[in-house]
């Protein structure tokens, strides 16, 4: 315990020396001393009003899985946040995940408690319920490792927590051995990467439950379908994919 109070107080000072050497600045307009999205800069991204289903890209009704399409697809629903095209939106994700600034958890999850309040008052979405649960798409051992965090526990978290949701982040597992899918460029060596990667952890129900799914980014939705398929395996109800963009 006395080791490990050491190696927080030498995290604190590190960071210390790190801001004052390194202050964070507005990843968007470079202002210094601010939580790198600043408000006016935040206050310009626009939450996505678009619904489309997860596989064929067609409007549908907030976003739920076509009549055709949900034959191969076991999500039952797709929430997409806001526009990738948006170059902030794009740069947040790729800084957060890949520049390992973790304090962009924080705009990304506001914005998503944003959308899903949004979504609730004037879609009339029924998010406040006893029977729903947030999880988020699990990483492998070591790419959390390399990471030093699950980008999208962060902001399911946070999310949770401002909406009053329960989470619960030990119900899936991600096999070590699939690539990050940002590294596949072909759809179909895509889909295949995620087949068998994913499982509930043994002993964990979710019986009749409903399940929201958080993740940064979805493209071709096969992590979000291999998730769903573990959930409904479990005794999920509903599977509901909700990520920042879509790629």
């Amino acid at each position: 315990m006395r080791e490990e109070g050491i190696m927080n107080q030498l995290n604190i000072l590190g960071d210390w020396v790190l801001d004052t050497i390194f202050p964070s600045r507005c990843i968007e307009c470079n202002v210094v001393g601010l939580p790198y999205i600043c408000s006016p800069c935040f206050a310009g991204i626009r939450i996505s009003k678009d619904f489309r289903c997860i596989d064929c890209g067609y409007k549908t009704d907030l976003g739920i899985t076509c009549l055709s399409c949900s034959e191969k697809n076991v999500i039952d629903q797709l929430l997409v946040v806001a526009d990738y095209n948006d170059l902030l939106i794009k740069k947040s994700i790729q800084y957060f995940k890949y520049n390992f600034i973790q304090e962009l958890s924080n705009p990304l999850s506001d914005l998503t408690t944003k959308y899903l309040r949004w979504l609730s008052k004037e879609r009339g979405y029924e998010l406040f319920n006893g029977n729903t649960i947030i999880t988020a798409v699990p990483l492998s051992r070591k790419r959390r490792n390399w990471r030093g965090f699950n980008q999208s526990e962060l902001i399911a978290e946070t999310v949770a927590n401002n909406l009053l949701i329960d989470f619960d982040f030990g119900l899936l597992t991600r096999a070590g051995s699939a690539k990050s899918q940002a590294e596949i460029e072909d759809r179909e060596k895509r889909i295949a990467n995620t087949l068998g990667g994913i499982s509930t952890i043994q002993g964990k129900r979710v019986d009749g439950r409903r399940i929201i799914l958080v993740d940064d980014v979805s493209t071709t939705g096969s992590t979000l379908n291999a998730c769903a398929r573990a959930l409904k395996g479990a005794g999920a109800k509903e599977v509901v994919g909700l990520v920042i963009a879509r790629g």
